[in-house]
């Protein structure tokens, strides 16, 4: 609940109260003044959807002012020294019988709760009766099942300065943001039923110690559903623990139904917390509704950092990473399967756990890709060539260091590592390959781009003059000067078909000249991927089919014309190469991208 028209979070409001006594046992002593009291409310993150933090207006807010006997040992509250207190309209606590409160002689400590609806004087201070609503699906029921505590048990003793009173919730409020990577299968508009079950409904309070006791009612919480369901799905629980394996949250979207058992370990709800539950409900086509993928991304508002770890509906699993490259510590891994993620799963000595998505009885997963961040605050993808987890605490994933033939994304590795030369002698790249850079390189498509030319026709400004491609080790150099020589002179992109096609496909490049070369040295250990993989094998170059580079053949021969490109046109292509007219439509384009 949060209290909703008394007083905004933070909002400090000053109050005149009383002593312990009534004014028929009063007695007056020099100095003494009249009890001055500051107070606000400690929100939980954020503000109500009324958007207020306080007491409304005509409530009774249960105060207790003890006066000690030691003045060094702090007094416990009694139900005798209860004081009704009214929130008023002008956002102040006035005491129900009107009267004069001053300090008594001895110093006093204050005790207070606030509990919607409650209104009568409490018999036992140490068991005051406390639950939440179970429907708080309707408008201010969860604002009804807030419980607010505040104590202030410093022997306080006839000061001029005002006593700090803060008021800190007791109960644990869920948040459930709801999402669907399925739209056409779940229309979230018509979310229904949010429920959190197998609750307990009520507990005891002991306003002396502050401590709650759960009680032996049990139900289920219907959570306040907002027009907007982006804004998010709330309800208040009272702290308890949920036991593994039963149905802890329920979701019905329409027809369909998604329940979340809690995990083996269980689910604990805390006093005072906020917990953010991120709700990813799917439904895939031929899938039957206890085969829906249900993923949650659970954040503990308070304890956790901002990126999300994602729980995916069935039991946790350890799967081992093996042959993780020398001088990389893996610390987090975000894994990407086939029909859903599961995000921020922690790696300690080489040990993944987290809950496997397995979306039927004994049912694998295939994982297609993982993003992983090292200890260096590095990160790198890597991916995998139908790999099936059981998740049988067997399960064991390679990560070793790449090879030049491997099958990456959408191709197959041509470089290893950073380049930081080329031999001409070998025709290859000379790199660094220590720590993640294990993990970097440079991929050639499996699949040939269809022959088009760099420029329409030889009026066009970019054939009669350099456009700054000299980069003979990464052709991404080569794009970027072609894209702004066509920007700076004011050029047509329709005038530069390559770039006019390429733009649409992010991070490709047509090589520089010393990758092309590479990619043809190493042309029979990439064919062999590229065939597996159903794509267009790189033949061997002879004067009927040519290879275009993204380097300017200037950049080789200064006498060779601006109009002329870098391309492949013999056998021996390590030390031969041929000048070719940036308007040709003959040669052949394979692309590149470095990751």
């Amino acid at each position: 609940m949060r209290i909703k028209s008394c007083v905004l979070s933070g909002m400090v409001m000053s109050l005149f109260l009383g002593g312990c006594k009534h004014d028929s046992e009063r007695t007056n002593f020099p100095g003494q003044r009249e009890i001055v009291i500051n107070y606000s409310v400690n929100q939980l993150n954020e503000v109500s959807r009324s958007g207020y933090a306080g007491m409304t207006a005509g409530d009774v807010v249960h105060l207790y002012i003890a006066e000690r006997t030691n003045a060094e040992t702090p007094a416990l509250p009694e139900a005798g020294h209860f004081n009704e207190m009214s929130c008023s309209d002008g956002f102040t606590l006035q005491f129900a019988d009107g009267g004069e409160h001053l300090y008594p002689e001895m110093p006093i400590d204050l005790y207070a709760f606030y509990l919607k609806g409650v209104t009568e004087q409490q018999e036992d201070v140490t068991r005051v009766a406390v639950e939440v609503r179970a429907d708080q699906h309707v408008a201010d029921a969860e604002l009804a099942s807030d419980f607010l505590y505040a104590k202030a048990a410093d022997g306080y003793q006839s000061q001029e300065e005002a006593i700090n009173l803060v008021f800190r919730h007791q109960f644990a409020r869920v948040k459930f943001t709801i999402t669907t990577d399925t739209p056409s299968e779940v229309d979230l508009e018509t979310l229904e039923a949010v429920e959190i079950r197998n609750l307990v409904m009520d507990g005891y309070f002991n306003v002396q110690t502050g401590a709650l006791t759960p009680g032996e009612t049990s139900d289920k919480v219907s959570a306040w559903i907002p027009d907007d369901v982006s804004t998010g799905v709330t309800a208040i629980v009272i702290p308890q623990s949920v036991a593994g394996g039963n149905p802890v949250f329920y979701f019905k979207v329409g027809a369909e139904e998604f329940v979340y058992n809690a995990p083996s370990e269980g689910i604990v709800f805390e006093s005072g917390k906020q917990y953010n539950y991120k709700v990813c409900l799917n439904r895939y086509a031929g899938l039957s509704p206890k085969e829906v993928q249900l993923a949650l991304k659970v954040e503990d508002w308070k304890d956790l950092p901002a990126e999300s770890i994602t729980i995916a509906h069935g039991e946790e699993v350890a799967v081992a990473l093996t042959d993780v490259a020398e001088g990389v510590t893996i610390e987090k891994a975000d894994l990407y399967f086939s029909t859903t993620s599961v995000m921020g799963v922690a790696v300690s000595e080489n040990q993944m756990k987290f809950m496997f998505p397995r979306l039927v009885v004994d049912g694998t997963a295939m994982l297609e890709r993982a993003h992983f961040y090292t200890s260096t605050g590095e990160e790198f993808d890597y991916y995998f060539d139908n790999l099936e987890l059981k998740g049988n605490g067997r399960d064991k994933v390679s990560v070793r260091p790449l090879e030049i033939g491997d099958s990456w994304g959408e191709g197959t590795v041509f470089v290893v590592g950073e380049v930081t030369g080329f031999d001409e002698g070998t025709g290859m790249f000379e790199t660094n390959q220590e720590g993640i850079n294990a993990y970097r390189g440079r991929i050639v498509a499996d699949k040939a781009f269809p022959k088009t030319a760099w420029t329409q026709g030889k009026t066009v400004k970019g054939y009669k003059e350099l456009m700054g491609m000299s980069d003979k080790n990464d052709g991404a150099k080569n794009w970027l000067a072609m894209k702004t020589f066509i920007l700076e002179n004011g050029e047509k992109p329709e005038s530069y078909p390559l770039y006019n096609a390429l733009k649409e496909k992010v991070d490709w490049y047509v090589p520089a000249c010393n990758e092309m070369i590479q990619i043809l040295v190493n042309r029979e250990k990439l064919n062999q991927t590229i065939l597996a993989n159903e794509g267009d094998e790189i033949v061997e170059t002879v004067s009927t089919y040519s290879y275009m580079t993204s380097t300017e053949y200037k950049s080789y021969n200064s006498e060779a014309t601006p109009g002329e490109m870098i391309v492949f046109t013999t056998e021996n292509v390590v030390s031969k190469v041929k000048g070719g007219p940036k308007d040709v439509l003959t040669v052949h384009l394979r692309l590149v991208k470095a990751f």
